[in-house]
């Protein structure tokens, strides 16, 4: 079974909402100011920081002991370098790489979306992250850095994606091997108990709905009426 027949299943069983926000579009124009002549985001002081397969990816200074996988929480993780920056790269001053995954999905309620779209950026990062540590003599030769241990890092949205990953044997085998998931600040809330101002947020969107313009579907529904 591919991966995106067993997410898609998921999703057919659950809510899903994949509508865009602003703050995705704000956090992907960020990530297109920050790049210099068309190259890749280079914004840190020791120059490190690359665009690769879609992720954001720190290479260490000397020798690659570890490749860290990273996914960042609801709104902030579209943007993990901007976002997690200081944390990741005091993380990579350890010999670790990090492969950080932005996900524009992380805000809408289809979870199993957003991890489809974690594997997917990962698996399009990680063998080019493995030839780079070769070409950047960080690893020793390719045997080398295919025997590197991966480590999942995920932050409170980010962790729930990690262990959906890790939940189907089809998804494992895809993501492949990990030597370990470090789960931080994850919780299995209800949505107002995890989102700080969500209930006042709700009721100013009701409050606000009866003077903003009908959405495609309820003006294709007013057409018809």
């Amino acid at each position: 079974m591919s991966t995106s027949a067993t997410c898609a299943q998921r999703r057919a069983s659950g809510a899903s909402s994949s509508t865009s926000t602003d703050f995705n579009a704000a956090a992907s124009q960020a990530r297109r100011d920050e790049t210099t002549d068309g190259g890749p985001p280079n914004n840190n002081n020791n120059g490190l920081w690359q665009s690769i397969g879609g992720c954001d990816v720190l290479f260490p200074e000397d020798e690659c002991v570890a490749v860290l996988h990273f996914v960042g929480g609801a709104l902030v993780g579209a943007a993990p370098q901007q976002a997690y920056g200081a944390f990741l790269e005091t993380l990579g001053e350890y010999g670790l790489a990090v492969v950080a995954t932005p996900t524009s999905q992380l805000t809408g309620l289809d979870h199993w979306a957003a991890a489809d779209e974690v594997l997917e950026r990962w698996r399009g990062a990680y063998p080019e992250v493995r030839r780079a540590l070769v070409d950047r003599e960080l690893a020793r030769n390719r045997g080398a850095a295919e025997a590197l241990p991966v480590i999942g890092v995920g932050h409170s949205l980010g962790a729930k994606l990690l262990l959906l990953l890790g939940s189907e044997d089809e998804l494992v085998a895809e993501l492949g091997p990990r030597a370990a998931n470090v789960l931080v600040a994850f919780n299995n809330y209800p949505a107002a108990k995890s989102v700080p101002l969500l209930t006042q947020a709700s009721e100013l969107s009701r409050a606000a709905a009866p003077h903003l313009p009908p959405g495609p579907l309820a003006a294709a529904r007013q057409g018809h009426g």
